[in-house]
């Protein structure tokens, strides 16, 4: 398991450029995925130290992911957020039910998001 790889799962491509681009410029080793199956794959493939999802995508949402990277041995070790514009208490109590180490709510400023993402990898 790499020390700064990341995985970004998000439905939307702007967002996964965006976020992307941030990281890379950082120095992050960033792959991407457009939904929650791509994402598994990825993960068990890639076994980033970092996974970030979308809560709302197709085939499988991140609440769903999440619950089933938790269950791949691999992967018991990366840190799983949760990355969404839903804020309700009971999608964020969800988030951290189903495996999530952190959440957070969209929008966020490029900078403040790199800035998340090396405190989660710091620690």
């Amino acid at each position: 398991m790499s020390n700064n790889r990341i995985l970004l799962v998000d439905d939307e491509r702007d967002i996964l450029d965006l976020l992307s681009y941030n990281l890379r410029k950082e120095g992050f080793e960033v792959y991407t995925a457009e939904d929650g199956l791509e994402g598994l794959r990825k993960a068990v493939e890639l076994r980033p130290r970092l996974i970030i999802l979308d809560y709302m995508m197709p085939q499988l949402d991140g609440l769903q992911t999440s619950l089933r990277l938790r269950e791949e041995p691999s992967l018991r070790n990366s840190i799983v957020v949760l990355l969404s514009a839903r804020s309700e208490w009971e999608i964020v109590r969800a988030a951290f039910k189903n495996g999530a180490n952190e959440y957070i709510a969209k929008p966020i400023s490029p900078v403040l998001f790199v800035n998340k993402v090396k405190h989660l990898l710091a620690n």
